[in-house]
């Protein structure tokens, strides 16, 4: 079964554009090549230059450069199940160190959400003016802050 053309390129067409889109070759090195001109750089390059810029091979050349793009990104980007599977062959490999094999399944762990982070602060420091409280109310604030806190707070 032929390859879709939905564009109705020619053989010489298709090549320009996959020499612009997959090999990065300029219109003029590009055309040179499709189609084996024995022209002058000059006459070479506005014959690329124009063939570039007609709607139907500017949009191959565009489908083209998207679809390697994202092969690229596909190959240079480890999926988490990547990551998730190297993680798993290092933790069981008995090759490897005994502190690599814990790093891996501490990274695992951290990466499945088995631990949950705490984060406590002790040394709270809260300035609040007092004068504009009677005695009894500030009494009655220290007793409510004992209570609840008689871990943090030190009456003595």
């Amino acid at each position: 079964m032929p390859a879709r053309n939905p564009y109705r390129l020619t053989k010489q067409q298709e090549d320009f554009c996959k020499l612009v889109a997959l090999e990065s070759k300029t219109y003029t090195a590009a055309y040179r090549e499709a189609y084996g001109s024995k022209g002058n750089q000059i006459s070479v390059g506005v014959r690329g230059s124009n063939l570039a810029k007609s709607s139907k091979i500017a949009i191959k050349i565009q489908e083209l450069q998207k679809e390697v793009t994202k092969l690229a990104t596909q190959e240079a980007i480890m999926t988490i199940t990547d990551r998730h599977e190297l993680l798993t062959t290092i933790a069981r490999s008995d090759s490897e160190k005994t502190r690599d094999r814990l790093a891996a399944v501490d990274l695992l762990a951290k990466a499945q959400g088995d631990y949950v982070t705490i984060t406590e602060s002790r040394n709270l420091n809260v300035n609040v003016d007092l004068s504009a409280y009677t005695e009894e109310e500030l009494k009655t604030m220290l007793m409510y802050m004992e209570k609840d806190n008689s871990s943090i707070i030190d009456t003595k």
